[in-house]
């Protein structure tokens, strides 16, 4: 009995034995019916790694004492031809290394082998490698080091990218109005941190604007000369140093920034970029991400920051002025005040700032000592103490206009409740320049957007639009609740038979107003869009307001809406 129970475990062991031995690819050598086959031993661990126009592949020798080559064979998939090499085997060398040259880019397949001297050859590994080369897909994401450039006569602002691990030299060469070449560093420039001591604590900011030539030098730059960047670099995954493309700056680069885009064709239609070089003075009133679209405008000579927001003098009383920054027009204040500066320098452009408008944020920790924008970059020389010219609410004179008789029009909400001139909140309290008493449809437990129809009964020129937010005295919660009652945007359209609309201005949708109590925006009507109309169609939505019972509500409210003529 014992003798049956190991033949029987022997012969499972055999079977084992032999289903393991199924893969050919693995297997040293192998019996079959004419005695017992050998295969040549394979090359192991084979990897490819990328370098520039090249790829290196590596792989371990093995044991068998047969192999006298290694084959490397190598194929692009845009090309149809098989490139290969031989590399005799040294016995003392457990791996071996190809570097396989001047290859373009594609992928490609590699595949080694080992080879005896009567050219048996073993299993095939295969890998597969992509070469960098200038046309790397990895390579356009690597900064150049200049965002933007801007020609300023002799002179040129630049702002830089923040620095990374990839780049290891960045030069601009250009041809100085002297004759000769110079460069300027800008691996050194990126990322500069300017540094003010505020009561003895070190108040940072990390600066990437600079004027070109910097101060202190008898040279400008020659623009008819080319303008080139030269970078030298590594990216991770490349085993050689990245040679980069030179750049060359196209002096008639353009990059405008959406914000200001969008601004311009409020201001002058669709055709905006046709008036850029003849512009002189521009108002800027509402949300820019920058100021640096400015620099395109060559002829400009004036400023104007908030000039056209007319804010309300109750909001002193309202505590408007320790909240300010919150609700009046942000930016990036370092971009803007070094962008105003290098426009005073380089072309003599005043700015005008009213009511704060734009710079009212802080740098510092608040427990340890804050510092505004504009005095941290004058304690550091990089802006002019008379660099902004203030003015306040008094300094502003709002525009004479002519209201439109209005006691006989049809006023039509969609919200029925509130048509006409009867009821408490009701339309006819936009018309009466009054913002303490406002267009008011309570609150609700969903947004909804507002349509109101204002029939002027017989066709009429209109120049534009009176829009006034509620007054604070209006609304009976704390000022932070105040704002959620406010409008940001409103849609104004035009028709002369209720039923083919038209934008009453270049905005094809909604138009930015400003957004602080009381605040009144004058929305003018472009002259070559003037036509008489008898209807016009005012378009807002509802905001959150508060909550009831965990439930969000949501409101507005609207002091004026008047419709007017110029004198």
């Amino acid at each position: 009995m014992m003798k049956r129970k190991l033949l029987y475990g022997i012969g499972l062991l055999a079977v084992f034995f032999m289903m393991s031995c199924e893969d050919l690819e693995d297997t040293y050598d192998e019996w079959s019916g004419d005695g017992m086959v050998r295969y040549v031993g394979k090359a192991g661990d084979v990897e490819v790694a990328p370098g520039w126009e090249r790829l290196r592949v590596t792989w371990k020798n093995g044991n068998d004492a047969n192999v006298k080559y290694t084959k490397v064979t190598w194929q692009s998939d845009k090309e149809s031809g098989l490139k290969e090499k031989y590399i005799p085997l040294q016995k003392d060398k457990a791996s071996d290394t190809l570097w396989i040259e001047n290859l373009d880019n594609a992928l490609y397949t590699i595949r080694v082998s080992n080879l005896t001297a009567d050219s048996t050859e073993s299993f095939t590994r295969e890998v597969y490698g992509l070469p960098y080369t200038s046309e790397h897909e990895n390579l356009s994401v690597i900064s150049r080091g200049i965002i933007n450039f801007y020609p300023l006569g002799n002179r040129m602002a630049v702002t830089l990218d923040e620095k990374n691990d990839y780049l290891k030299e960045v030069m601009l060469h250009y041809i100085g109005t002297d004759g000769n070449k110079h460069e300027w560093d800008i691996l050194e420039n990126m990322s500069d941190t300017l540094e003010v001591d505020q009561w003895g604590t070190m108040i940072q900011l990390v600066g990437n604007m600079f004027l070109l030539p910097e101060e202190g030098v008898s040279w400008g730059i020659n623009f008819n000369e080319p303008l080139t960047i030269t970078r030298k670099g590594r990216v991770a995954e490349c085993l050689d140093e990245i040679p980069f493309t030179e750049v060359t700056l196209e002096k008639g680069e353009r990059v405008w920034s959406t914000h200001f885009t969008l601004w311009m064709n409020q201001l002058y239609g669709p055709d905006w970029e046709s008036r850029v070089n003849t512009i002189e003075e521009i108002d800027l009133d509402y949300d820019l991400a920058t100021f640096e679209d400015l620099f395109y405008l060559p002829a400009l000579k004036q400023v104007n920051l908030g000039k056209n927001r007319y804010l309300c003098e109750a909001l002193d009383m309202w505590g408007m002025k320790g909240v300010e920054k919150d609700y009046v027009s942000l930016t990036d204040e370092y971009k803007a005040l070094m962008t105003l500066q290098y426009l005073k320098t380089t072309r003599g452009v005043e700015t005008n700032v009213y009511n704060g408008m734009y710079f009212s944020g802080k740098l510092g920790d608040p427990n340890l000592g804050e510092m505004s924008y504009t005095k941290f970059l004058q304690q550091l020389g990089k802006i002019d103490a008379d660099l902004l010219n203030h003015y306040a609410v008094a300094d502003q004179t709002q525009p004479e206009i002519v209201p439109l008789a209005w006691e006989d029009w049809g006023l039509m909400c969609s919200d029925t409740t509130y048509s006409g001139n009867n009821n408490t909140g009701s339309m006819g309290w936009l018309l009466d320049d009054d913002s303490k008493k406002c267009f008011s449809p309570g609150k609700r437990f969903e947004i909804k957007t507002y349509e109101l129809t204002f029939d002027m009964k017989t066709p009429q020129m209109v120049h534009g639009f009176k829009f006034v937010q509620a007054h604070p005295d209006a609304i009976t919660e704390d000022y932070k609740k105040v704002l959620g009652y406010l409008l940001s945007a409103v849609k104004i359209e035009v028709s002369n038979d209720a039923v083919s609309w038209t934008n009453a201005t270049y905005v094809d949708g909604y138009i930015t107003v400003g957004n602080n109590a009381g605040e009144a925006t004058y929305i003018t009507i472009p002259e070559e869009l003037r036509q008489e109309v008898r209807y016009i169609r005012l378009s807002m939505a509802n905001n959150k307001v508060d909550e009831m019972d965990g439930v969000a509500t949501y409101s507005l409210k609207l002091g004026d809406f008047i419709p007017y003529t110029e004198p």
